[in-house]
């Protein structure tokens, strides 16, 4: 191939040369260059707002917000600068507990990794802008503010959606101690004895579900909710105590009449009395050999600086819609997170820690299929931030931002890549952001470009390169990372014996990872997620198992964990579920994360990733048709699962060693005493 045609083959054909100068795209290399413009006015000084001619901009008139915490403070320069990001505490929440957590060991001396943590030649630190906070609107007061339709060239975005001096550490990703994990097994759901709870605890045991008090006088409440000096009058306890099987007998057997609404609205019998439901009423005991357990791996979490597979993984090109971020709660999963120098020419030596949702992220590929999807985002922890009104953490990226990332990063880099070291593949690569839209047309065309291992790889380098090339228009990407995610495994993995061998096991599941390479944590870090699962017996009638939630907050502090949240069945407060994570120092010891504790009987309805099920809050307060048509379509739902038995669950989060070695002992740590089987027709 001849230095003409390797030159045309690294450039778009002469036809859409002719249309980037009166078509669509006219405007794209001005857009770069204002960016590029605003880059070098923020940056100034390094110390304070100035621009290059060292004239101090003046903001006592300009439009716009601060951050609510922001103050000013005098540098050794004698300029002065905002402070950065700002930081709330909340008040840790105590759960008062009637067990003591387990003891750890004292002789096992836990050290955070620190060993070749060279800044220099990890990521660019020297970089970094002193820390501060976004700028006030400025007028961009040149020739590139508006385009050819009269419209401004940057959008509002470009004002806060930069570079704020955040940088990583080589491990950045470490949550655990170097130390191989222990007393793991001893944290996994431990069993004691039950404390019989005081008469005025909200937290009733598992012979009963009410939540009436025996007396009128001051209520407790673990959450806070309500003031311990608010006195709140309640009237008797009921005599008449029904389980859910007489509530049915009293409702009658035809529905949508005026006792079933008593009954099931009101609380109260066909005499206009109130009464108490306890579900224990209709306990079925079972006998512990007919019980079925089933532990498996019910989801995978990889954060790392550098992806590596052993399949084609498919690059996105097209920018993420939706209105929320793909973690968009915490997951527990958080990353170190260097803080931006206080002056010019020096380093931070602060350390932050952010959880995945609390840093700005969007899609980067995806790699198997169906169920079976693991999806790979890139984080860009540089633009850390908070919204300048609220006190919350962004972490969607806006269109715009996303279009630069695409048009001026990722597409580049892979033109590069397929041109440079795969011949005979740039016909098929797109040279531009805007041509995939028109190509894309009525929603039919190419978003994904499939990259194979050494494809990959290569992509990484010229990433990284290109943005240290370009550090006026691409510096805000820079100290990109990676998270592996994939939520949906737990039916394939129940399918295999994971007890022997379970890393070969795993890795036989999904051929496409390297799981080798990600078990090395001077790589990444590898979360797992062991599940547990108790069934009712398939032989018999059909049941419901229900978790007590006295015996599980009582395992929950045995174990060591926080506060969490507690999730109760319907309005029955001492049956449910909860979730929690595990306290810093218990965690690096024991190398376990979290824990969730919920019932199965949620699957009738669940929908994962959903954040409300078939209507809205303000749908049912108004009482709505589509209110109404959620009511039949939940009814229809429960009605149909009638003739189906569904047990309880339990999650465990924690390193992939530890995880791995839980799965030998998973079926022997049996917690029985802590569900109930109601059976139910």
């Amino acid at each position: 191939m001849s230095e003409d045609q390797e030159a045309y083959s690294l450039s778009p054909p002469q036809h859409v040369l002719d249309d980037m100068k009166t078509g669509p795209v006219k405007f794209h290399r001005f857009k770069e260059i204002a960016l590029k413009l605003d880059a070098h006015r923020r940056r100034g000084c390094h110390s304070c707002i100035h621009n290059e001619d060292g004239h101090r901009h003046d903001f006592s008139s300009a439009k716009g917000d601060f951050l609510p915490s922001e103050t000013a403070q005098d540098n050794p320069n004698g300029h002065k600068h905002p402070f950065g990001l700002y930081d709330v505490t909340v008040p840790r929440q105590i759960q008062p507990t009637t067990e003591e957590a387990i003891p750890l060991h004292t002789d096992h001396d836990h050290e955070t990794p620190s060993a070749n943590e060279s800044l220099d030649e990890f990521d660019d630190y020297d970089s970094a802008p002193v820390q501060r906070t976004r700028d006030r609107d400025i007028d961009l007061g040149n020739t590139w503010s508006f385009d050819g339709y009269g419209n401004f060239m940057l959008e509002t975005c470009w004002r806060t959606w930069i570079d704020y001096g955040f940088r990583l550490k080589p491990r950045f990703f470490s949550m655990f101690s170097d130390d191989v994990p222990a007393q793991h097994s001893e944290h996994l759901l431990p069993i004691t004895k039950m404390v019989e709870p005081s008469s005025n605890d909200t937290e009733s045991s598992g012979s009963s579900s009410s939540s009436w008090f025996t007396n009128s006088g001051t209520i407790t409440t673990s959450d806070n909710s309500i003031p311990p000096i608010t006195q709140i009058s309640m009237p008797d306890q009921p005599k008449l105590v029904l389980g859910l099987q007489g509530m049915l007998d009293e409702a009658g057997p035809v529905d949508k009449t005026l006792e079933s609404q008593n009954v099931f609205v009101c609380g109260k019998d066909r005499t206009g009395e109130f009464f108490l439901v306890d579900p224990s009423k209709d306990e079925i005991k079972v006998p512990t050999h007919e019980t079925s357990i089933s532990p498996d791996l019910d989801s995978l979490i990889y954060v790392t600086h550098r992806v590596k597979f052993r399949g084609a993984m498919h690059l996105h090109l097209l920018p993420l819609m939706g209105s929320r971020a793909p973690f968009w709660k915490t997951n527990h999963v958080t990353v170190q997170v260097l803080c931006p120098p206080t002056e010019a020419g020096s380093r931070s030596h602060t350390t932050k820690t952010y959880t995945l949702n609390q840093i700005p992220h969007t899609h980067f590929g995806q790699l198997g299929a169906g169920a079976v999807l693991f999806n790979v985002y890139v984080f860009f922890p540089r633009m850390i931030q908070k919204h300048q009104t609220r006190n919350f953490m962004l972490n969607m990226l806006p269109l715009p931002v996303q279009d630069l990332w695409l048009d001026s990063a990722i597409i580049p880099a892979a033109r590069e890549v397929f041109c440079n070291d795969f011949p005979g593949t740039t016909e098929y690569v797109p040279w531009s952001l805007e041509q995939l839209r028109l190509k894309k047309g009525g929603g039919h065309g190419p978003k994904t470009l499939v990259t194979s291992p050494d494809c990959l790889l290569r992509l990484q380098e010229v990433l990284h390169t290109r943005i240290q090339k370009n550090p006026d228009l691409l510096q805000r990407f820079g100290s990109f990372f990676f998270v592996v995610d994939s939520r949906g495994i737990k039916l394939l993995s129940k399918q295999y014996t994971l007890q022997s061998q379970p890393q070969d096991i795993l890795q036989d599941i999904f051929p496409f990872l390297d799981l080798a390479h990600m078990m090395d944590r001077q790589h990444g870090e590898l979360i797992l997620d062991l599940g547990i699962s108790y069934h009712p017996p398939t032989h018999r009638e059909p049941m419901v198992g229900l978790w007590k939630l006295a015996q599980v907050c009582t395992s929950y502090n045995v174990m060591g964990a926080r506060m969490g949240r507690t999730h109760h069945v319907c309005t029955l407060d001492g049956y449910g579920g909860k979730q929690a994570p595990m306290g810093k120092v218990r965690r690096m010891h024991t190398h376990l994360l979290s824990r969730s504790t919920y019932n199965l009987v949620f699957e009738v309805i669940r929908a994962g990733g959903q954040v409300q099920y078939l209507c809205s809050d303000a749908d049912a307060i108004k009482a709505s048709d589509k209110y109404m048509q959620a009511c039949q379509t939940w009814k229809d739902l429960f009605q149909q699962a009638t003739c189906k038995s569904f047990g309880v669950r339990e999650e465990v989060r924690g390193s992939a060693a530890a995880i791995l070695d839980l799965l030998h002992i998973a079926s022997i740590k049996v917690f029985f005493l802590s569900f109930c089987l109601l059976h139910y027709k």
